[in-house]
């Protein structure tokens, strides 16, 4: 099996930084802009600087997440929504397509010669892929290998299922109805900080216990590795 291409890996304090940080200091702000339009505006440099971001190491590591491309059209329909100024129902509704999708394309992809997860695996070069089939070969498990890969693999699509679940419950208390009086312009400050707070509380509320979910996945991912092919962490985890 031929090793991939060495990827220098994304630091996840840029990507914190690009994501999460950045956008919703802006939205928080907007008022400062000092023109008319300054909550259009504001939301626009929000959203451009993860999509930005995204586009910048997708084609400098040609990192091919389709996850991520999956957050990038997230982004733009959440600006579209809010250019729309639409109620908060549509915005939950968004939230809970996104995961629902993205995990029916994970969960479709085990019944695919690669699933996702060993793609991610792959390409992440966590893993010594060489080293677990040599050995998975002595002991007759090469199948073995391949299913343990497939369960955890719908297990992972399963996370983005529970997701969907928290995204929509936490968007319907997030986005508030705008109060009808207000001008177009006050309503489209609230919009942008109701974005702002789905923004970082979307990361601690389900980013965080996701990736706690994700973490388990692949420990009960190692443990089977371990028993299926005879070898300990130290001899295929690269770390």
């Amino acid at each position: 099996m031929d090793a991939p291409a060495k990827v220098k890996k994304e630091n996840p304090l840029v990507s914190i930084l690009a994501n999460i940080i950045l956008p919703v200091v802006i939205l928080n702000k907007s008022h400062l802009f000092p023109t008319e339009n300054n909550s259009v505006i504001a939301l626009f440099i929000a959203l451009a600087i993860p999509v930005t971001y995204g586009a910048w190491d997708f084609f400098k590591n040609s990192r091919k997440n389709y996850i991520a491309l999956f957050g990038v059209v997230n982004i733009l329909f959440t600006g579209t929504f809010a250019l729309l100024t639409l109620s908060g129902i549509w915005f939950a509704v968004k939230e809970a397509m996104f995961p629902i999708v993205i995990g029916i394309f994970v969960y479709s992809s085990s019944f695919f010669k690669k699933p996702l997860l060993k793609s991610m695996l792959e390409f992440s070069q966590l893993l010594r892929f060489e080293t677990l089939y040599e050995a998975a070969k002595e002991k007759s498990s090469i199948k073995k290998i391949d299913d343990i890969f497939r369960s955890c693999n719908t297990l992972f699509s399963y996370s983005f299922f529970i997701s969907a679940i928290l995204n929509f419950f936490l968007a319907l208390y997030i986005f508030k109805p705008l109060p009808e009086a207000l001008s177009k312009a006050d309503q489209a400050l609230i919009l942008n900080k109701q974005i702002s707070q789905m923004t970082w509380l979307g990361f601690v509320a389900i980013g965080l216990p996701m990736t706690i979910i994700t973490l388990l996945i692949l420990f009960k991912l190692f443990n089977s590795l371990d028993k299926a092919t005879g070898l300990t962490k130290d001899e295929y985890l690269i770390l």
